[in-house]
């Protein structure tokens, strides 16, 4: 059974231990806090190390990175950008 589940993500670089084939689903604030949510396969899947960086509007992306989505934080004050390393 498929489930969403929330992780913590800073501005910068990230290496989250996400369940084989999570999706991401939704990157926002909450508060002064950010997060992605991913839909998982189970919560028993076997995991993986995934790379993903926040990066503000403005900053140098590496090449290797894929965008995922934007949010804004503090009404629109800042805007974030999430990717994933090929």
């Amino acid at each position: 059974m498929k489930t969403v589940y929330k992780y913590p993500v800073v501005i910068g670089p990230n290496l989250l231990e996400l369940p084989i084939g999570a999706k991401v689903v939704h990157f926002a604030a909450q508060g002064h806090a950010l997060f992605l949510w991913a839909e998982i396969p189970g919560p028993d899947s076997r995991t993986t190390s995934r790379p993903f960086s926040v990066y503000g509007t403005g900053f140098a992306i590496e090449s290797d990175y894929s965008h995922v989505a934007t949010c804004l934080m503090l009404d629109g004050l800042f805007v974030w950008h999430l990717y994933e390393k090929r």
